[in-house]
């Protein structure tokens, strides 16, 4: 994968590519895929998410909590739609008709910079369906507050989701995201993550197959200081600038 110039690490490895070459070996009697990252938990059923029309396009995704800059940064419009790849519908065999123009896309030079994630949002620009939040809940919803992580990316009504519309998932989400990760992820020990009651009621419903493994400990860090004893508009405008340096 590395030998293609635009396939790029995430986070140093490249885990993240496998399930986009993984979708098109699959051979199974199925015409439509959900893949949901490991990071998650499924809080709902899943029958309308299956069910759900995707029209002509390839894939149905959530639009991901994000900068808008960052849109720019890749060569897309800041009113472009722009999605998080933890959770997709895909169509199996459209996804497999576009993989070797797909393919050759990721052998030139391109501005990719959120691995995977970057590529799939240009590439299939126009071909993908947008779902409401509560089919890849953010886990920052809870962490900032909506107001204040809205606030800090820049996300209006144009380009995201209305207020309105996250607020009315926000008890009743059918798939959380952990991709808040500053005060320990949910499933680590000694975590105060917002969402850590999902995870353990998992955990120990699974009591058996999980005492088998070695959870890691949440590790406190500066950042991680700083969320918890700053006041939240202090933290957000800090957040904000780190955000934007790194992704806008």
């Amino acid at each position: 994968m590395a030998a293609l110039k635009g396939v790029k690490p995430w986070n140093g490895h490249y885990f993240s590519w496998m399930k986009v070459f993984m979708f098109s070996l699959l051979d199974i009697d199925a015409d439509i895929v959900i893949f949901i990252d490991s990071d998650t938990v499924v809080s709902g059923s899943l029958y309308d998410l299956m069910h759900q029309d995707m029209e002509d396009n390839v894939i149905s995704m959530v639009l991901d909590l994000l900068t808008s800059r960052h849109k720019m940064k890749i060569g897309m419009d800041s009113a472009d739609s722009y999605y998080n790849v933890g959770v997709m519908k895909i169509d199996l065999q459209k996804w497999k008709l576009h993989f070797q123009d797909f393919i050759s896309y990721l052998e030139k030079e391109n501005s990719n910079n959120i691995a995977e994630q970057d590529a799939i949002n240009i590439f299939f620009k126009g071909k993908i369906k947008t779902l409401e939040p509560e089919w890849n809940y953010f886990s920052g919803y809870y962490a900032y507050g909506v107001d204040n992580i809205l606030r800090a990316t820049d996300l209006t009504d144009s380009n995201f989701y209305s207020k309105h519309l996250i607020m009315s998932k926000y008890y009743s989400p059918k798939i959380i995201h952990s991709t808040f990760g500053i005060a320990g992820k949910p499933w680590e020990i000694n975590n105060k993550h917002p969402n850590f009651y999902q995870w353990d009621k998992y955990i120990k419903i699974g009591e058996t197959y999980f005492e088998m493994m070695k959870f890691s400990k949440a590790k406190p860090t500066l950042t991680w200081c700083a969320y918890a004893l700053l006041p939240r508009k202090l933290f957000m405008f800090l957040y904000k600038m780190k955000v934007e340096k790194k992704f806008g």
